[in-house]
């Protein structure tokens, strides 16, 4: 007879055998989440569009940050809704790490139009603050491809193996 405690370990290695041997996968991040990449797509487009209209009226009363401030407040809601939705995920530290880095450049920009005031931004600030956006943006899409493209490859069946057919 076995002792037991070797009976459990061999148990144990068996069982750790069978799960490696069977494919399964660990994941240590978050699953893609389509709505967030469609939420963060959006976010971005209307951002361009801002910061577009911002500069072809750089130096108008149009572009005071009186007249602007509801893109920041629409800015923040989306922002925020979108990291507690991350948050809600398990393993999405690394996706919500660089969803409150794109709100700090989204606040770095807020600060610096309030600071300018009824000046607005000048070009050169548009160009410094967007290129912020757009590396937090490529930072962020990059890791979403990642993950979309690791769930199109785990659905994707693998082909049947088939042997080459018998000649009579």
């Amino acid at each position: 007879m076995m002792k037991p405690l070797l009976r459990c370990t061999l148990l144990f290695f068996a069982a750790v055998s069978v799960l490696l041997l069977s494919g399964c996968q660990v994941h240590f991040i978050a699953a893609y989440d389509p709505v967030l990449d469609n939420g963060l797509t959006q976010l971005q487009q209307s951002t361009e569009q801002f910061l577009g209209t911002l500069d072809a009226e750089a130096g108008l009363p149009e572009a005071s940050w009186t007249d602007n401030q509801s893109f920041y407040t629409q800015s923040d809601a989306t922002l925020r809704t979108l990291i507690t939705r991350a948050q809600s995920e398990p393993k999405s530290a690394i996706i919500v790490q660089e969803l409150q880095l794109l709100e700090k450049s989204y606040t770095d920009l807020m600060n610096l139009h309030q600071t300018m005031g009824d000046k607005g931004l000048s070009h050169v600030m548009i160009v410094d603050s967007r290129a912020a956006l757009e590396n937090s943006y490529k930072s962020i899409f990059t890791l979403e491809l990642a993950l979309q493209s690791r769930l199109n490859t785990a659905a994707t069946p693998a082909p049947a193996a088939t042997a080459p057919a018998l000649s009579p």
